[in-house]
């Protein structure tokens, strides 16, 4: 493990929380952008930010979000897992990593959060749509060891995985008595089970 996330927190997101989100999506790279929202977008103005930020962090039922934050409170990372609202069992996912800390480990620090959590919440299928190139969010899915069905339609494609029973990187596990890698903070389970 990088020594970097051994001081890398992983929790759900507050109100408190809207300035420094805000901060962290307007710095975004606009190919950062492009991946995260699935349309150019040149900047996320301060503005759109703050009102994004303010979405994300209103702590809505049927949305958790993660934030990774770095030893000094700085958000580098951000996961969101919103209930689909015809079929409260599925949920999509989306996770962005600020661009300096990208391809370190974050992005599935927070999906491995993610994952532990939705079996506990009901959530039986996982979904998540990307663009055909984004082979991140391909990593993500075939990390976890089950198998996943993607779909590519009018220029996005469409992951989706079932999470009947609990897999984490392959193996059979209870969200209870999931490990953490290398002391990173983790309190997601306990603030929002």
């Amino acid at each position: 493990m990088q020594p970097f996330l051994q001081n890398l927190t992983i929790r759900p997101a507050q109100a408190a929380d809207i300035p420094s989100v805000a901060a962290f999506l307007s710095g975004l790279s606009q190919r950062s952008l492009y991946l995260r929202y699935l349309m150019p977008l040149p900047s996320l103005a301060l503005e759109r930010a703050v009102e994004e930020a303010r979405r994300l962090c209103n702590g809505e039922r049927a949305r958790v979000t993660l934030v990774a934050l770095a030893g000094d409170e700085q958000v580098v990372g951000l996961a969101e897992l919103v209930r689909d609202r015809q079929d409260a069992t599925i949920a999509e996912v989306a996770i962005v990593v600020a661009d300096q800390y990208q391809r370190v480990g974050i992005g599935t620090l927070l999906s491995d959060r993610l994952a532990a959590y939705a079996p506990g919440a009901q959530i039986r299928i996982i979904r998540a749509y990307s663009l055909p190139h984004n082979h991140a969010v391909r990593h993500l899915f075939a990390r976890s060891g089950r198998p996943f069905s993607s779909d590519t339609r009018q220029g996005l494609t469409c992951y989706q995985l079932s999470l009947a029973g609990t897999y984490v990187l392959g193996r059979r596990q209870k969200c209870a008595t999931l490990p953490f890698k290398g002391g990173v903070t983790a309190t997601i389970f306990h603030a929002i089970m």
